[in-house]
């Protein structure tokens, strides 16, 4: 393979800026596989939209991490598998535990906080909060605020779960707006 040289390239607002060309590297940095997904996918796999643009011939992109299996860039920093999470720890000696949270922020209830696995483990329950249907959410800054505090309090409440857990959406999705 030829050297590549380094330079910089701005993207402004998901638009590519004119500097990228032929033979050049992009390189997606953002260890969160939730928020690359979607612009490596159309670098490195297919275009997910139409644009007058060309793909720039000989394209390398390169990823921090592996964002989804089926890409085929190649990745800085390889998948690690987490074992002996506190949801498998809490699982392997038979304690329940509760997670909840709505929509936008379920994934860091049970996918994140479970180092990277789907499935629930043995005595794990979850349960999902809709969020409002919105264009952003300082439209309606509360979303489901309440929803997760009364499915969190009724967990508590049934004396169930030596652990449970939420997290509240708001603080987070709220100030994302500006």
């Amino acid at each position: 393979m030829a050297a590549r040289k380094v330079a910089l390239i701005v993207i402004d607002g998901w638009g590519l800026s004119s500097e990228t060309r032929g033979n050049d590297t992009m390189i997606f940095f953002n260890f969160r596989s939730d928020r690359m997904r979607e612009p490596v996918e159309t670098f490195a796999v297919q275009r997910n939209f139409e644009t007058s643009t060309k793909h720039p011939e000989g394209l390398l992109v390169v990823a921090m991490t592996q964002y989804a299996a089926s890409f085929p860039c190649p990745i800085i920093f390889p998948q690690q598998h987490l074992d002996n999470v506190l949801a498998e720890w809490f699982s392997k000696h038979k304690i329940p535990q509760f997670h909840t949270a709505e929509t936008e922020k379920y994934a860091h209830v049970t996918f994140f906080f479970n180092g990277g696995r789907e499935a629930a483990f043995e005595g794990e329950d979850r349960r999902l909060v809709s969020s409002p249907k919105v264009a952003t959410y300082d439209l309606e800054p509360k979303m489901s605020a309440a929803g997760v505090a009364e499915s969190l309090s009724e967990a508590i409440a049934s004396g169930k779960y030596p652990f449970a857990m939420c997290n509240f959406a708001p603080p987070d999705m709220v100030g994302h707006t500006g």
